[in-house]
């Protein structure tokens, strides 16, 4: 029988250390804060309902008195006061 040939084993090689990847800057842009961007529409939106308010209030025009038949009295309030 033929023997086999000798089987040579290739020498371990030391695995090659790579360079560090370096930390990317910090980025120069900073986070949206939703809840300063809420604040702020949320105070646009009651300006312009209070200035829509004062608008129709000095603009309308009430042309009409109810009638008042009699006077109110303390008693006739209402009972939580």
């Amino acid at each position: 029988m033929a023997s086999e040939p000798e089987k040579v084993v290739p020498p371990v090689e030391a695995p090659v250390a790579e360079p560090e990847k370096a930390a990317p800057p910090p980025s120069t842009t900073r986070p949206t804060d939703y809840f300063a961007v809420a604040d702020v529409v949320l105070r646009l939106l009651v300006f312009a309902s209070a200035l829509v308010s004062v608008v129709v209030m000095s603009t309308s025009k009430e042309t009409e008195m109810l009638p008042n038949p009699r006077p109110a009295k303390f008693t006739q309030s209402p009972a939580l006061m």
